[in-house]
């Protein structure tokens, strides 16, 4: 999870929340799907939270093209 949000930093993006990064980590983890735990919840989960992603980087992009257009 911390390297999650240090990648983010590295890479010249807004760093990830503690939420976002759990949801990112927890649909590639074995250990719910070797118990039988992962749930159709946890997937609508890290599929909404992918989607967020998606839309806070298309803001950023139509920030900054914005902001190149006042100046």
């Amino acid at each position: 999870m911390e390297a999650i949000a240090a990648q983010a930093q590295q890479e010249g993006q807004v760093a990830e929340t503690a939420t976002q990064a759990v949801a990112q980590v927890l649909p590639t983890s074995k250990f719910l799907q070797n118990i039988s735990i992962e749930s159709a919840a946890m997937k609508r989960s890290a599929k909404v939270a992918t989607r967020v992603q998606e839309l806070e980087s298309e803001l950023v992009v139509e920030k900054e093209g914005a902001a190149e257009v006042r100046v």
